[in-house]
């Protein structure tokens, strides 16, 4: 994850607490996934799929999948930022909204649009681009679809 956003900051929820993490510092299981989350509060398809994604997330922490999601804000003001923010399952983090690093991401990833999800493994490698289509289409079956993906990815 490192290679991908350095030594960044990410945001985590505890409960009602907001506690700033190092990209460093987030323990990542041999195996996990990351899926880097492209949004913003004030688009209506970016807030229904945040509800698929959600759902789908939740089934796979039952299943045991390793997989870690951090929201990549394209908000426009801090206003916004903070409403999305509040929305989101304790389970991920956030690159704070001051952070230029979503700007950068989204042109390594080639994101035009929101929503839109990247799958990548820990280690940078992508799995996936355009992913929020297979949990559009696929909800939480995405799942299978990524690692058949990340066995072709090298």
């Amino acid at each position: 994850m490192e290679s991908v956003l350095g030594s960044k900051t990410l945001l985590h929820k505890n409960n009602k607490d907001v506690t700033e993490v190092k990209v460093t510092d987030v323990h990542l299981e041999q195996g996990t996934y990351i899926c880097l989350y492209f949004t913003a509060s004030s688009c209506a398809p970016c807030v229904k799929f945040r509800g698929l994604l959600k759902t789908s997330f939740k089934r796979w922490l039952k299943q045991k999948r390793n997989i870690l999601v951090i929201l990549c804000n394209k908000e426009k003001d801090e206003k916004g930022f903070q409403a999305g923010f509040k929305r989101l399952p304790p389970e991920w983090y956030v690159l704070p909204f001051s952070s230029a690093i979503s700007t950068e991401l989204c042109s390594r990833f080639d994101v035009t649009s929101v929503p839109s999800l990247v799958v990548i493994k820990s280690d940078g490698k992508i799995v996936k681009k355009e992913a929020e289509l297979d949990v559009i289409h696929k909800l939480d079956k995405a799942w299978d679809i990524w690692m058949e993906d990340a066995k072709k990815c090298k």
